[in-house]
């Protein structure tokens, strides 16, 4: 994996080869400044969350449909109204 920390609030692209594959990855830094790595893709349409993504707070935010994604590598849908 290549070194890679962004400043607090922020996305980088990174990558990750295993069992002979390269993986695409996102390294993230919470507004508290907690580092995480997640799949760089959303699992609901594949947006590419370095490009199509952003930190909102504690959480990784898809801005294509709004999926929100906590420390934990767990996500939900954000209800959106309006």
């Amino acid at each position: 994996m290549a070194d890679v920390v962004p400043a607090p609030g922020t996305i980088a692209e990174s990558t990750i080869e295993r069992a002979g594959r390269t993986d695409d990855l996102v390294v993230w830094v919470t507004a508290s400044g907690v580092p995480c790595v997640s799949e760089a893709r959303c699992p609901h349409q594949w947006s590419h969350l370095a490009h199509e993504g952003a930190v909102d707070g504690e959480e990784l935010v898809c801005l294509t449909h709004f999926w929100r994604f906590g420390v934990d590598g767990e996500g939900w849908k954000q209800n959106v109204n309006g």
